[in-house]
């Protein structure tokens, strides 16, 4: 978010998000401070900021790993594009 790096973590359902970088990333989410702020306020701004460039989301893990843990089904909610497992 901006230039603030911060690293999160979904452990039995609970999303547990700190400061600072990880040693095993799977995704990386960009984006700045005013499109995190109106992401926040409003959760139908959060697919605009993708299609728009306003975020983007880079997949890191291997399609196996990111399809294991759900996140091929939220890049597809997030910028509409489908990637193949």
């Amino acid at each position: 978010v901006g230039r603030e790096v911060y690293s999160a973590e979904v452990v039995r359902g609970v999303v547990r998000v700190e400061r600072g970088e990880t040693d095993s990333e799977d995704i990386i989410i960009r984006t700045s401070t005013e499109e995190a702020v109106k992401m926040v306020q409003s959760k139908a701004y959060i697919e605009n900021s993708f299609s728009s460039g306003g975020s983007t989301m880079e997949l890191v893990a291997g399609k196996p790993t990111l399809f294991s843990k759900g996140y091929l089904q939220i890049y597809k909610d997030l910028t509409g594009e489908i990637i193949e497992e």
